[in-house]
């Protein structure tokens, strides 16, 4: 199954493809989850608050809201190579690996992978569901320079 198949036409401000099954987060918004509608055919960002299931948002209107970036994905998994540039996607591995970071793999094991950030000549582990392959529609990574 082809994973373009889930594209659904929107990127986020950042540029990043957004793809059905998407979880976003953002400052002002809790988790949200992207799912289609085949009623009305549109894509919907659905919280994943349990106080606020109500709360949904049509992707189209807040597809380019600064600072809403994905975080995982609930039908995808990624198992990266060796080599590949990852998003870092959550906010506990310290100051030099902040949120969002990028990180270029260094070693892949069954239950973690090692990656060396851009930022420093640092290594990580990193569980599966703490990073996102990188989805830019440029390859970001031969524009950046690696420590």
């Amino acid at each position: 199954m082809k994973k373009e198949l889930f594209y659904t036409g929107y990127d986020t401000a950042s540029g990043e493809n957004i793809y059905l099954g998407d979880t976003l987060k953002g400052e002002f918004y809790y988790p949200l989850l992207i799912q289609y509608d085949p009623k009305d055919q549109s894509y919907y960002a659905l919280s994943l608050d349990h106080n606020s299931r109500d709360r949904y948002y049509e992707l189209k209107d807040i597809c380019n809201t600064e600072g809403l970036d994905i975080v995982g994905n609930q039908l995808f998994t990624v198992r990266p190579d060796l080599g590949d540039t990852i998003k870092i996607t959550v906010d506990n591995k310290g100051k030099n690996f902040p949120y969002l970071s990028l990180a270029i793999v260094t070693e892949v094991n069954p239950k973690h992978i090692r990656a060396r950030s851009l930022l420093e000549n640092l290594s990580i582990e990193l569980q599966f569901g703490e990073f996102l392959e990188l989805r830019k529609h440029s390859d970001i990574a031969d524009e950046l320079e690696v420590v």
